[in-house]
């Protein structure tokens, strides 16, 4: 995701963390993203198309957002 981000322009990786991070509230991730939460769910229905996401699926959130914890902790012991 990180890397089809990059190639494209998008922000879809910063839509996922912002969602987890906001306890799993869309409401409260789109305000935090400045955007609606019209484009907020649209972003979501294009990350399940491109990604397989699916943010209804308490297990595969788990997994996202062990992964998400995963991956800071990867880059931080690369950056010290």
């Amino acid at each position: 995701m990180e890397a089809y981000d990059t190639k494209n322009g998008t922000e879809y990786l910063t839509t996922l963390k912002t969602y987890i991070q906001k306890n799993r509230s869309a409401p409260a991730a789109a305000e935090a993203l400045h955007i609606h939460k019209s484009t907020f769910f649209y972003r979501i229905e294009k990350m399940k198309a491109l990604f397989g996401i699916d943010i209804t699926n308490p297990d595969d959130m788990f997994a996202y957002e062990i992964s998400l914890k995963l991956m800071n902790i990867s880059r931080y012991h690369r950056n010290n």
